[in-house]
């Protein structure tokens, strides 16, 4: 029987492999980031970096948690997933997407080493630009600007330019902005938030948004008023704006709505779309209805005045403690 040299049998052994293989395992194991998964490369953790650029450049969808549901922590949470396993800091489908975002020039102003950044394509730079990602307050499509269609847009525009509707005037009852004596906490920079009086029902959280092109009710709201999908109008129509996204309406619906009190304000019809989201409103009063009743709005005073039923000027004043509790509810929607 051959006996073996000593220097091969120690390499056979368990022992022996395992001391060949850990230094090559040691050599090519990626370093831990510290500071709480703070990436050396960045100025800030990944998370706040997401959390700031989220709707703004398309993000590839992260592959599932490789990790059973049995064995995952469920209070370590990754918004980048919208899963439990992990938190968002530690996420490395998002270290590898915030990498790429980073190498193509578009994350120069998270970059700690001046040396590292990249000029942004012109092309992308430009299109960006013209991008209202993450704001619900820029909202595009609807029945505004001539109609659903491109053809009937277009003929909007046409009219426009043409000055089919030159002689026409504007005509509304004066409207003045005054010292208000109603309590405001200033300075402030909230939104005007109100209610409304909707199919014969008090709807609270409604955002007065002159930067809507649509009148926009969420199917939530749409179900306490006892209304059900049966009763909404289809339409082909997306809407523009929402986090930098399409979102396609589940139709349209026509209510009554009365802005301001009895005898006092304005009884319309107003064509809303339903959509099927989750939004910190229940309604968003857009251009269409706020041209209607001629409005004018001070954001400062937390005031919209209109023109009333009987030809005069009625007012609709925004409650503060609604519209903070709005704009925390949306952020925990973005954040969460």
């Amino acid at each position: 029987m051959r006996s073996q040299a000593p220097g091969k049998e120690s390499m056979n052994t368990p022992t022996g492999r395992q001391s060949q293989r850990y230094p090559r395992k040691e050599k090519d194991k990626k370093p831990r980031l510290e500071n709480h998964w703070n990436d050396p490369r960045y100025n800030l953790n990944q998370r706040e970096i997401y959390l700031d650029i989220k709707g703004k450049y398309p993000m590839p969808k992260p592959h599932p948690i490789r990790t059973s549901v049995n064995k995952r922590d469920k209070k370590l949470w990754c918004e980048f997933h919208h899963d439990y396993g992990h938190t968002t800091r530690e996420c490395r489908e998002l270290k590898r997407a915030l990498d790429k975002l980073a190498d193509e020039g578009k994350l120069n102003r998270y970059l700690k080493d001046p040396k590292e950044r990249k000029v942004e394509p012109r092309a992308e730079k430009q299109a960006r630009s013209d991008e209202t990602a993450g704001y619900i307050n820029v909202i595009a499509g609807g029945f505004a600007s001539g109609g659903l269609t491109s053809r009937s847009r277009k003929k909007h525009l046409y009219t426009l330019k043409h000055g089919s509707d030159a002689n026409s005037t504007a005509t509304c009852p004066t409207m003045t902005f005054k010292d208000s004596r109603r309590p405001i906490q200033t300075p402030h920079d909230d939104p005007l938030v109100v209610e409304m009086k909707i199919a014969n029902l008090r709807v609270g959280r409604v955002l007065i948004d002159s930067g809507s092109s649509a009148d926009i009710i969420t199917m939530d709201c749409l179900r306490k008023l006892k209304y059900e999908e049966k009763d909404i109008s289809p339409i082909d129509q997306p809407l523009v704006g929402f986090g930098g996204q399409s979102v396609h309406p589940l139709g349209s619906v026509k209510l009554p709505t009365r802005m301001g009190e009895k005898k006092a304000g304005r009884n319309v019809i107003v064509d809303y779309l339903v959509v099927d989201t989750s939004l910190p409103y229940n309604v968003i009063i857009g251009r269409p209805t706020l041209n209607k009743v001629k409005a004018a709005i001070s954001t400062y005073q937390l005031l919209l005045q209109f023109e009333g039923d009987d030809g005069k000027v009625a007012q609709l004043f925004g409650g503060q403690k609604s519209a903070r509790e709005c704009y925390v509810n949306s952020l925990k929607s973005k954040t969460g």
